[in-house]
């Protein structure tokens, strides 16, 4: 297909895609530093823009750790945010919240626009690894579009920006992703230990990503060696032990011990769930509002324009992964939205060739040279555009009067 990339084509692109090549750098900058400018929008505001409950409890533990050891606050200070700090129990590891007290430690003050920020610079670092990973298969144009979405689809700008753990993980998704992908084209005991550390990360930080990970590095491998040769294979088994101790120590201490933690995986399935109407119909809500109906279901429909390979292998891996996973943690699937968040990256990767075959088409259409310079380039410029109009006109500016 014309969307995918290959040796030859690096030599012979078309014209949209030689422009794009060619002031990749510039696109790229422009791009990174307008997803940065509209995360940073109203960031000083209390978090009451995305699911404020959570953010407080996220804020309430890194607070517990900022007061911890301050002399310069007083006694009861310090034993009401002690009292605080696990009032709603532990979930997922602290990471972010430890980061945050280091952080006020060092500003000499509470101030949450601190990890706000560092989650949206997570969510860019995601966004340069996604683009990296598309690129190993797309051609420029396609790879730049599926970042564009990326940065600028509304729910991943709102969520970005919020005191939460979520952007992390995705960041961490991504780069697992990309360095199993890697892995998967040039095999390597140093690619397989990079893969290793980089998805144990990911699913160490919130293990909802085991089902992604694991299922792109395994349908990867059956893509290239077939089953048989896949279930013998010593680095499957390696990889799946390796990746996943970090998590089964923390998460198998946490089950025995700590009560929240209990509950929530008491209620993350329930059976009855998959035969009621109203389950599916939420689920198709979440997935409405995080990613768009629309976007998923023209997401699906470009795997055609893949060839077979590691690449299709990959997509349908990361889809299909979401529907397993959305079937195992049912009760969150349909009534959180964010549990929906790490279908972003994939339904990005999958709008890349839909939106350059939509390019390719119009530029049929206008013959003329500079249409097809001018077509990618505003579609581009449109994202991001629109994404920002839609925030500013509802979600983002309504922080004000919620305060009120």
């Amino acid at each position: 297909m014309i969307f995918e990339m290959s040796e030859t084509s690096r030599i012979d692109l078309p014209q949209s895609d030689r422009f794009v090549e060619r002031y990749r750098m510039w696109l790229l900058v422009v791009l990174f530093l307008g997803a940065f400018g509209i995360r940073m929008w109203q960031i000083t505001a209390p978090p009451l823009d995305f699911h404020s409950g959570r953010q407080y409890r996220a804020a309430s533990i890194a607070r517990g750790f900022y007061v911890r050891g301050n002399d310069s606050l007083p006694d009861w200070e310090r034993e009401i945010g002690r009292l605080n700090q696990f009032q709603d129990g532990l979930l997922e590891p602290p990471m972010l919240e430890l980061i945050t007290a280091a952080m006020w430690r060092l500003s000499g003050g509470e101030r949450l626009w601190m990890p706000k920020t560092l989650a949206s610079i997570c969510w860019l670092i995601g966004g340069w690894f996604l683009f990296r990973l598309a690129r190993r298969f797309l051609l420029p144009t396609a790879s730049l579009l599926a970042l564009a979405v990326y940065l600028f689809i509304p729910y991943g700008i709102l969520n970005s920006r919020s005191f939460q753990p979520e952007p992390i993980m995705v960041m961490g998704l991504i780069v697992a992703l990309d360095l199993i992908y890697r892995h998967r084209l040039e095999p390597s005991r140093r690619n397989l230990t990079l893969a290793i550390v980089a998805s144990a990360a990911a699913m160490f930080v919130k293990p909802t990503c085991v089902f992604a990970i694991f299922a792109a590095f395994g349908l990867l491998h059956v893509e290239r060696d077939g089953w048989a040769r896949t279930l013998k294979s010593r680095g499957i088994y390696v990889f799946g032990t390796l990746s996943l101790l970090p998590c089964i120590v923390y998460y198998g201490w946490g089950l025995l011990t700590v009560d929240k933690l209990q509950n929530q995986a008491d209620v993350s399935f329930i059976l009855a769930l998959w035969f009621d109407a109203e389950f599916w119909t939420r689920w198709l809500e979440m997935i409405g509002r995080t990613a768009g109906i629309v976007l998923v279901g023209l997401a699906l429909w470009s795997l055609r324009l893949l060839n077979k390979g590691p690449q299709r292998a990959l997509l349908v891996a990361l889809f299909v992964s979401y529907a397993l996973y959305g079937l195992t943690f049912n009760y969150h699937i349909h009534t959180h939205d964010y549990y929906s968040l790490q279908l972003v990256p994939t339904m990005s990767l999958g709008l890349g060739p839909a939106l350059a075959c939509l390019l390719g088409w119009a530029g049929k259409q206008w013959a003329i040279s500079k249409w097809r310079i001018l077509i990618p380039v505003a579609l581009v410029a449109a994202i991001p555009v629109g994404g920002i109009v839609w925030l500013k006109s509802g979600n983002l500016k309504s922080v004000d009067e919620r305060i009120k």
